[in-house]
C-alpha cells in the first residue's frame, strides 16, 4: 500500500545511483594503462543471449520476460510460462515497460521513462560485476508496493544493496519483478470468480519466482538461497505467498523461497472476491468501457482497448484520494481456488502457512501519509462515520468502539512522541494512529504472535524520523534508506538507520539471520521475537535499542477481537 511522493520517484527514475568500483588493483601501474572499451555483460537463457549494462561495478539486465505477454486473449488470464524468446539475442539495457497504473502516480518526467503497457511481465536482475562462472550468490527477490494500484521495477535500483553486500564480503544478487496491478491484476467480482481469474497479480509474482528457480543460476544466483521481500503492498504480497496453496511453496520438489522480509504490512484481512465492494468496482469498470450490455462482460473487457480499461480504473477512488486505504484493488480470498481461498487471518489460525525465517517490521507512523486529505474531520462522530469508508462491513458500534479506544487528545496521536505538535487538523493525529494500527502495526503484531512458535522471527520498529515533521517516521521511510532515494521530507538523522537496514538485509539474505554478519560495531545483537518475549529492534536516528512490542495493548486487542469487521 505504497504512496510515493514526487521527489522519491524523480530521484529513482532520472538516473542510476553513483557507486564506487568494487574491484581495484593492488598496485598502481607504472604507466598509464590503455583502457579497452568494457564489454557489456551477457547471459544465455532458453537459448537467447540477454545483453545487459555495466555501470560502476554493477551488471544490470532490465526487462527480462518471465511470462508470455498477457495481451489479447491472455488479458485478464493467469500468466502463462515462457518457453522461449523470439530472438537469439535480446538487449536488456532499456527501462522496462511498467504495468498499467494510476495516472497521477508518476510525475510527468517519470512517465516519459516508466512507460505503461500490458506487455510488462518482466524482471530486472542486478549483480556484482566480474562474477566467476561458478558463482552462486544468494538472491533477494523484491516485490514493489503501491497499494496494488501502482508500482514498477524502475523505482528500485538494487545497486546500493549490492555494493553493501560486496563491502561486507557476502555479495548478493538482486531481482525485482513487475506484476499486474489495478484492474489488470486485481479485478474481482462474481464474473472473475466464475472464470477462475482472481488474484492475477499474485499469480504473476508466483510465476516470476518459478522463473527464478529455473533460470537464476545462469546469472550467478543460487535458487536454493532465495529470500522474498517487499514493502507495503509488496509486504502484503510476501506474506500472502507464505499462505498460498495452504503454505506449500514447493516447485519441482524444491522451495520457491527460503526466507521472507516483510516491511510495512503483512496481514490484511479481506472480503471475498465476489463481495459487494469488489462487485461494485467490477461493475464500474464494465460500465465505463461500455460492456454492460454484453452477454459476457469479462470477455468484453478482453476486446476493448488497453487505454479504455486503464482510464476506467482511474475513475475509481484510490489510495491517493480521500478514501485513502479503502483499497479498490487487492488480493481477495476466492473459495473456489485453492491458491488463495480464505482471508489471511483464517489461514493463519488454521496453521496453513509456510514455516520459514521471517523479518517483519513497521514504521512508527504508518498512518500519517494516508490521513492528509481528510481535513473535514473535526469531531469524533465524523471520524466514526469516516471509518465506514475504510471498513465497509463494520457495524456502527464496532467503529465507535475503535475510535473511542484512541483518546481525542493530540498528545497521544501519530506522529507519536511529538506531544501537542503537528495537529494538522482536529482529528489528524487520531486518524493517523487508527489507520496506522488497524492496517499496519497491530496486524504485524497479530501475524507474528501466530507464527513465532513455529518459525524464527525478528521484528523491528523504525523511529528514525521521530519529531521531524507532521508525517513522523512515515510509510516508506525505510525504503528511502534501503534504496538511497531522496526523502519525502528532509531529516536530521545520521547514517546509522541506513546502515542498519542495509546490514540486516545482506545478513538475512545470506544466512536467514540478521545477526550473522554486521557491517558496523554499532549494530547490536537482535534477539528473536517470541510470544513470551516479543522484542523489537527500535531503530532511532542515533541508536539501536530493544523495546517490548506491547505498546497500545488495549488498542491491539480491540483490533484483533474484531478482525472480521476490519476487512478491506
Amino acid at each position: 500500500m505504497r504512496v510515493f511522493n514526487l521527489a522519491i520517484v524523480a530521484s529513482l527514475v532520472t538516473g542510476s545511483l553513483a557507486l564506487d568500483a568494487y574491484y581495484k588493483p593492488h598496485h598502481k601501474p607504472h604507466h598509464k594503462p590503455h583502457h579497452k572499451p568494457q564489454e557489456k555483460p551477457s547471459v544465455t537463457v532458453l537459448n537467447t543471449e540477454f545483453v545487459g549494462n555495466l555501470s560502476d561495478g554493477i551488471e544490470s539486465f532490465y526487462g527480462v520476460p518471465y511470462a508470455q505477454p498477457p495481451v489479447g486473449p491472455l488479458r485478464l488470464r493467469r500468466p502463462q510460462p515462457i518457453n522461449g524468446y523470439a530472438s537469439r539475442t535480446m538487449q536488456a539495457t532499456a527501462t522496462p515497460t511498467a504495468c498499467a497504473q494510476l495516472d497521477n502516480f508518476f510525475p510527468p518526467d517519470a512517465k516519459k521513462i516508466a512507460l505503461q503497457g500490458e506487455d510488462c511481465l518482466t524482471v530486472n536482475i542486478q549483480r556484482p560485476a566480474n562474477l566467476p562462472s561458478s558463482a552462486r550468490l544468494p538472491v533477494l527477490f523484491w516485490i514493489y508496493g503501491g497499494g496494488f494500484d501502482t508500482g514498477a521495477t524502475v523505482l528500485y535500483n538494487g545497486a546500493v544493496l549490492i555494493k553493501k553486500s560486496v563491502e561486507m564480503g557476502h555479495p548478493i544478487l538482486f531481482v525485482a519483478i513487475n506484476y499486474r496491478v489495478g484492474a489488470f491484476g486485481f479485478l474481482a467480482g462474481k464474473e472473475v470468480q466464475a472464470q477462475g481469474v482472481s488474484n492475477l497479480g499474485l499469480y504473476d509474482q508466483r510465476l516470476g519466482m518459478q522463473w527464478v528457480q529455473d533460470n537464476i543460476a545462469a546469472f550467478g544466483g543460487d535458487p536454493e538461497k532465495v529470500t522474498i521481500s517487499g514493502e507495503s503492498a509488496g509486504g502484503v504480497s510476501v506474506f500472502d505467498h507464505t499462505l498460498i496453496n495452504g503454505g506449500d511453496n514447493l516447485y519441482n520438489g524444491q522451495p520457491l523461497f527460503h526466507g521472507a522480509i516483510i516491511s510495512s504490512n503483512s496481514l490484511v484481512p479481506a472480503d471475498r472476491v465476489n463481495d459487494t465492494q469488489a462487485q461494485g468496482i467490477y461493475d464500474t469498470v464494465v460500465r465505463e468501457v461500455n460492456c454492460t450490455s454484453s452477454s459476457n462482460t469479462l470477455d468484453c473487457l478482453r476486446t476493448v482497448s488497453f487505454e479504455q480499461i486503464r482510464a476506467a480504473a482511474n475513475t475509481i477512488p484510490n489510495i491517493l484520494t480521500y478514501k485513502s486505504l479503502a483499497l479498490p484493488f487487492l488480493p481477495r480470498p476466492d473459495p473456489t481456488d485453492n491458491f488463495f481461498p480464505v482471508s489471511p487471518e483464517l489461514a493463519l489460525q488454521a496453521g496453513n502457512y509456510t514455516r520459514l525465517p521471517i523479518i517483519s517490521g513497521s514504521e512508527e507512523d504508518e498512518g500519517t501519509l494516508f490521513s492528509e486529505k481528510q481535513n473535514n474531520l473535526t469531531t469524533t462522530a465524523q471520524l466514526v462515520d469516516y471509518m465506514q469508508i475504510i471498513f465497509q462491513q463494520s457495524s456502527q458500534s464496532v467503529r465507535q468502539g475503535l475510535v473511542d479506544s484512541y483518546a481525542d487528545n493530540t498528545t497521544d496521536g501519530s506522529p507519536f512522541g511529538t506531544g501537542a505538535k503537528f495537529s494538522v487538523y482536529p482529528q489528524y493525529k487520531r486518524l493517523a494512529a487508527i489507520l496506522g494500527d488497524t492496517i499496519f502495526i497491530m496486524r504485524r503484531r497479530e501475524h507474528l504472535s501466530m507464527v513465532a512458535d513455529t518459525s524464527p522471527v525478528w521484528s523491528y520498529l523504525d523511529t528514525h524520523r521521530q519529531g521531524d515533521s507532521s508525517s513522523g517516521t512515515y510509510h516508506t521511510s525505510d525504503v528511502e534508506l534501503l534504496f538511497n532515494v531522496t526523502p519525502h521530507i528532509n531529516g536530521s538523522f545520521g547514517p546509522l538507520p541506513g546502515e542498519t537496514f542495509l546490514s540486516f538485509y545482506v545478513s538475512f539474505t545470506n544466512y536467514l539471520d540478521p545477526n550473522a554478519i554486521k557491517s558496523s560495531e554499532q549494530l547490536i545483537q537482535w534477539p528473536r521475537y517470541t510470544k513470551q518475549y516479543p522484542v523489537l529492534l527500535n531503530m532511532s536516528a542515533s541508536s539501536n535499542t530493544l523495546i517490548q512490542d506491547d505498546f497500545r495493548a488495549s488498542n491491539a486487542k480491540y483490533i484483533s477481537d474484531h478482525s472480521s469487521e476490519f476487512r478491506l
